[in-house]
């Protein structure tokens, strides 16, 4: 896979200078909400205080989105263009998925950049909203490079760092993706930053759901784009990932143990963790790995599945 303006590296080196100006990080008050917009440089996001109408989540969803296409300021450019309307909305297990209507391929590359960002940081202010999945004419939305955003979360933005370093904490994690055949895990070593009081556990599980992110072409993911982690927790050095969605691991071209041993060989890298119990919607699975594997307790890693291993 290609390297591309969405990774994470470029996102804390971007948007810091395009978000700085952002403010700093947000306490939600259920009357006001802080829209983002584009300065009129279209260079950076800035912040207009909006009190919403409506009482429900998912109403307040069109209800914001019809407030970023509108410049309300002298200051502000709408992040979301008049071209693009909003033709679904849904809010399912924290994860917010809009579906956009119109053209979008030829927006500039900032532009999508700065849209991303603007609907990700206003939407996940909502109690319902953790992430966003966003969707252009029915299709995955894709970023500069070609690359779906995947999910996204408003700590991937990082728009405070340059006013409060102490926000945010800086770790190389390692994680393992599918080898092109599907058979085999590889290695990739990834420095990451992530805002503080978001664990490192959420932030490893988060980036394999990403997909791989150095341009290794032997490279692919292991979990579909569309999943989000619900809730995850270490308890005694056992972590316990409950994931929205089953792990598909047909449709993703791999054999049925790689997305098990990539969620596990990654967590099980960090010291805090030494097993994993991977739930989906909060029930064990009952996927049959074979070899009398069973995922419904809580797994060691098993490094024989890596690349350059001894089987």
């Amino acid at each position: 896979m290609r390297s591309t303006g969405f990774k994470i590296l470029l996102l804390v080196a971007v948007l810091t200078a395009l978000l700085g100006a952002a403010g700093c990080e947000i306490s939600h008050e259920p009357d006001r909400i802080k829209v983002y917009f584009e300065n009129t440089n279209a260079t950076k996001l800035v912040t207009v205080d909006y009190h919403p109408k409506a009482a429900e989540d998912l109403d307040i969803v069109w209800e914001l989105f019809d407030y970023m296409q509108n410049a309300v300021r002298s200051d502000t450019v709408a992040a979301v263009p008049a071209s693009l309307k909003l033709s679904y909305a849904e809010i399912n297990q924290n994860t917010l998925t809009l579906d956009l209507k119109g053209s979008y391929d030829n927006m500039p590359s900032n532009s999508k950049l700065l849209m991303a960002a603007a609907l990700t940081k206003t939407m996940t202010q909502l109690d319902s909203v953790t992430y966003l999945l966003l969707k252009i004419n029915g299709e995955m939305a894709k970023d500069a490079g070609g690359d779906e955003y995947g999910i996204l979360r408003s700590a991937l933005f990082v728009d405070v760092a340059a006013d409060d370093p102490n926000n945010f904490i800086n770790s190389n994690i390692t994680l393992y993706y599918s080898n092109a055949a599907g058979d085999r895990l590889v290695r990739e070593d990834l420095s990451v930053i992530y805002r503080r009081g978001t664990s490192l556990e959420r932030t490893v599980v988060e980036q394999l759901i990403r997909g791989p992110q150095m341009g290794n072409g032997n490279a692919k993911r292991t979990l579909p784009s569309t999943m989000s982690v619900l809730s995850i927790a270490v308890t005694e050095r056992i972590c316990y990932v409950n994931l929205s969605q089953d792990l598909q691991y047909e449709s993703l071209g791999v054999f049925n143990y790689i997305p098990i041993y990539s969620i596990v060989d990654s967590l099980a890298s960090l010291n805090t963790v030494d097993k994993v119990q991977i739930l989906v919607n909060g029930s064990v699975l009952t996927t049959d790995l074979g070899e009398n594997v069973s995922v419904s307790t809580p797994l060691d890693p098993d490094y024989k599945y890596i690349d350059g291993a001894m089987q």
